[in-house]
């Protein structure tokens, strides 16, 4: 993959930093962007018995740009943030688990223990769900389909609680955040359901740039958009990372 590269990038709210981090990148490459918050193809995406159900305008759109200009890669940006959605504020009856792949001596565990094996079949299923797209777009695309991670946890509470959403303000006030030490840890556990599910439907999943990290396993304050988005910086890392993984497969 080289200069005049052709990316297509679909998926929900993680696709924006990607989209624009690609100018960032300063190589000749296409990008077009599908996204399931267009205002043209909605609903996006709805869950229907048992399923996640896509926009055919969306997928009808992405099929036919594919057929006119058959692009290098897909980069689907729809591996689900489930672990900020239930970590990021602490339950009335606070939750912690052991993982079994942390070295740490388990001392800081607090409250109510779940067994490890539970978080991963729930972080997996709902995995399993958003890896369905993939299925949607094989009829007519048999090129690589790269699902990147979603980005770690940010490390500031005070950053964290100004972007909490509005209408999860009272239970914050109420039982507050929980610690960026724990939220990382729901996070490794939910990425790893995600590299487990989109390797199954057929993809290629990107771990998060080793340069978005920092020193406590974070993400670095210079990627950060907002509670659990990464900016154009971040976006650039991963299409940085697209590039890079083609290149190595080509030589």
């Amino acid at each position: 993959m080289a200069d005049g590269t052709t990316i297509y990038i679909t998926g929900g709210s993680h696709l924006e930093a990607i989209g624009r981090g690609t100018p960032l990148v300063g190589s000749e490459i296409s990008v077009k962007a599908f996204s399931f918050f267009d205002l043209n193809f909605q609903p996006g995406v709805v869950y229907s018995d048992g399923h996640f159900v896509y926009n055919q305008k969306l997928v009808d759109a992405l099929a036919n740009e594919v057929a006119r200009r058959p692009p290098d890669c897909i980069v689907a940006a729809i591996g689900n943030s489930n672990d900020f959605e239930i970590g990021a504020i602490k339950m009335p009856a606070p939750f912690d688990f052991v993982d079994p792949d942390d070295d740490g001596d388990g001392s800081e565990l607090a409250g109510q223990l779940v067994p490890h094996d539970i978080l991963v079949k729930h972080f997996a299923h709902i995995q399993r769900l958003a890896m369905e797209f993939i299925g949607w777009v094989r009829p007519f695309y048999g090129g690589p389909v790269i699902v990147p991670s979603v980005p770690p946890p940010i490390a500031s509470q005070e950053r964290l609680a100004a972007f909490i959403p509005p209408s999860w303000r009272e239970d914050m006030e109420k039982n507050g955040l929980n610690s960026p030490a724990f939220r990382r840890k729901l996070w490794k556990t939910n990425t790893k359901a995600m590299e487990q599910e989109a390797t199954k439907a057929g993809a290629i999943y990107l771990p998060p740039p080793l340069a978005c990290f920092d020193t406590d396993g974070s993400l670095s304050e210079r990627f950060v958009s907002d509670a659990f988005h990464g900016n154009a910086d971040y976006g650039r890392l991963i299409v940085e990372q697209v590039l890079d993984r083609f290149k190595s497969s080509e030589q």
